[in-house]
């Protein structure tokens, strides 16, 4: 996630081709839509820790599935890594609705790593 820019992301690869190795950048727009990365200036003068100019929207059908690819396989990755971090804490929580982890995000509730939606109430408020 770009820190200076909620909601936006930028994901980054490697394609090797006979030798010839290509570098990529993309960002990942709210709105779903993926733009080529331009130029990347880390901690500018103006601020923040990244400035990212995007260049053209892409928009041909190959190019995005394989963005929205690597998106999900990074999304899974990262959620995999947050349960594994969470368990020993807050023991194997499973999601009644998908099956899905849990992860503890209040004293009193867990949401599932694969649909934010999907919420539980892990114990009662109790007030004197």
């Amino acid at each position: 996630m770009l820190v200076d820019h909620p909601g936006h992301w930028m994901v980054s690869g490697t394609r090797t081709e006979e030798n010839d190795y290509r570098s990529w950048s993309v960002v990942r727009k709210p709105d779903g839509t993926y733009w080529q990365v331009a130029s990347m200036d880390f901690f500018p003068r103006s601020g923040g820790t990244l400035k990212v100019q995007t260049g053209d929207q892409i928009i041909d059908e190959e190019a995005r599935a394989y963005c929205e690819d690597v998106y999900a396989r990074w999304l899974k990755k990262s959620a995999e890594e947050r349960a594994a971090m969470m368990e020993p804490l807050f023991g194997n929580l499973t999601c009644e609705i998908c099956g899905g982890t849990m992860t503890k995000v209040l004293e009193t509730e867990a949401v599932c790593t694969q649909n934010e939606t999907h919420r539980r109430k892990l114990k009662e408020n109790v007030s004197s």
